[in-house]
């Protein structure tokens, strides 16, 4: 605290001199971004030039944070994308209180996403993740063998089951099901 300040003006004269609230301006005061005489008064050319200071550096961060925000939207390319906007809509709540820890939480964020992105691309060259349309493809072939074996069946085993009490039947059944499943096991070891 000074002693007293030439320019010296009350809380509540800054406030309707930056255009803010008198509550932002003991925000900014207990956050150090400006200082108070012996008479609580706040020096008007030396507050304003601390609050442009302080607006400026939370526009860079915000700048910075929509820079982020927008590379991370395209890495997750709708994916997980309600919980990301509910992690921005705090980031930029937060953009006030503490420019700098939002920046750095962005940064983090997008640090992570990087590092998972190049994390999967490695697993793939490495054989340990594969593509989804590989496996969706491999899917749609594995069923479609599947069903050709089983939808034989019945043509295979109706003349042999003609006269047969129903639990000879069903061991029938039972049994032309199993050597498909066997027949179809091989094909997939």
């Amino acid at each position: 605290m000074s002693d007293y300040f030439s320019d010296g003006v009350s809380r509540r004269a800054f406030a309707r001199d930056i255009g803010v609230d008198e509550k932002t301006v003991r925000n900014l005061i207990s956050k150090g971004i400006l200082t108070t005489d012996s008479n609580q008064q706040i020096s008007l050319s030396q507050g304003r030039k601390a609050y442009n200071t302080y607006k400026k550096k939370q526009e860079q961060a915000s700048e910075k944070i929509e820079k982020i925000s927008k590379k991370v939207c395209a890495d997750l390319n709708g994916k997980n994308s309600q919980d990301f906007k509910k992690l921005l809509t705090s980031w930029l709540e937060g953009i006030d209180s503490n420019p700098g820890q939002v920046l750095n939480s962005a940064k983090a964020y997008l640090t992570a996403l990087q590092v998972q992105e190049q994390k999967m691309k490695v697993d793939e060259m490495e054989k340990r993740l594969i593509p989804v349309e590989r496996i969706n493809r491999d899917a749609e072939e594995a069923g479609s063998l599947i069903r050709s074996k089983l939808i034989t069946i019945p043509s295979r085993v109706a003349t042999i089951c003609e006269g047969r009490t129903a639990r000879d039947i069903e061991e029938i059944i039972d049994t032309e099901i199993n050597k498909a499943l066997e027949e179809l096991q091989k094909l997939f070891v």
